[in-house]
């Protein structure tokens, strides 16, 4: 939308008409969402046109690459963007459509690791089955509030009250599961998880997202709201053969919904060295993957994992000299260094 059409509009807001504004999604070529404004709503229009060019934002770039609706004003809206654009939160979540390839066991451990040196991590448990949150020793079906109510009910996002092993938490329980039926028909529902972090990720230096093992819409949201995408990718064949279809899924997310969103990297887990099928897998991540992004050294397989998760710890917490722990810190010490992308220019 252009300076001559906000003049036009703002000529006929003057005559005391109600305007019918129809916003055009860049992305899809279709029109995304229409709503009738008023003479107010519009003056709020200008103004944020006008902060915008203030701070070097392209007021076009906002209303097509992030489809800004009037849903909560325009002009919390705009603020909000250029919050986030100028944010430096490393918001990184963890996603692979395959069930049981670790996610949640890395998403604690790697919070833990970098909690431990001194930075502000932000857990979120994006999964229905609440794997998470149970890994953490809060029982979800106690919760009154979850992720559900962020997301679903658009309500301040609940950081549960106490801090956990030096992490924040944001729990799940089976509620969460209604989303694929309630929010195919919402508008712009693949932002309702990056709207409610807006006011909170600048108190952290980390927001962690364990995603569910799937495609749906909770997983496209975890994408949309993120900075980065760890993939974490089981040393099976069956699991690696999944990458394609995962790369894929990270691609549509990037042309239509995200575009900063980068790859901090894959993680080979599960690794026993003594099976010959395992090694191979993991040396076929590392040559097909590495030129897309940094491919980790392997978690090993071990059930000390699996004790960690019955006592609700980390693992670090039960035996600080496993093999795994070195693993881990490596892991953590490089997501340290990761920067976050602007997508303004």
């Amino acid at each position: 939308m252009n300076v001559t059409e906000y003049e036009y509009l703002e000529l006929l807001c003057v005559e005391g008409d109600d305007l019918h504004l129809s916003l055009w999604d860049n992305y899809h070529d279709t029109k995304f969402c229409s709503q009738r404004l008023t003479a107010n709503e519009l003056v709020h229009l200008q103004l944020n046109r006008l902060i915008c060019e203030c701070v070097s934002y392209r007021y076009d770039f906002i209303v097509q690459e992030r489809t800004l609706l009037f849903r909560k004003g325009l002009y919390c809206s705009v603020k909000d963007f250029i919050m986030r654009e100028q944010s430096k939160t490393r918001i990184i979540a963890l996603f692979n459509q395959s069930g049981g390839v670790a996610k949640t066991t890395l998403t604690q451990n790697l919070g833990y690791h970098l909690a431990q040196k001194k930075r502000r991590v932000l857990l979120i448990d994006m999964d229905p089955q609440a794997s998470l949150t149970n890994f953490m020793g809060v029982e979800p079906e106690e919760q009154e509030k979850t992720v559900y109510n962020a997301v679903i009910e658009e309500e301040p996002i609940p950081v549960y009250p106490e801090k956990i092993h030096g992490l924040f938490l944001v729990p799940s329980n089976i509620n969460l599961s209604v989303a694929e039926l309630l929010l195919p028909g919402v508008t712009a529902r693949e932002y309702r998880l990056q709207e409610a972090l807006i006011p909170i990720q600048d108190n952290y230096d980390f927001i962690l997202i364990d995603c569910p093992p799937s495609l749906g819409i909770l997983s496209i949201l975890s994408l949309t709201a993120a900075t980065h995408i760890l993939v974490p990718i089981q040393c099976q064949f069956k699991s690696f053969l999944g990458t394609d279809l995962l790369l894929d899924t990270v691609e549509r997310v990037r042309k239509k919904l995200n575009k900063g969103l980068q790859f901090a990297g894959f993680i080979p887990t599960m690794l026993d060295h003594r099976t010959a099928q395992e090694s191979r897998t993991a040396k076929a991540v590392s040559e097909q993957l590495s030129a897309i992004g940094s491919v980790y050294p392997p978690i090993p397989k071990s059930i000390a994992f699996a004790d960690a998760s019955e006592r609700r710890v980390p693992l670090a917490v039960l035996d600080k000299n496993h093999q795994a722990v070195k693993v881990l810190k490596t892991i953590a010490n490089s997501l340290d260094k990761l920067e976050v992308k602007a997508t303004s220019s």
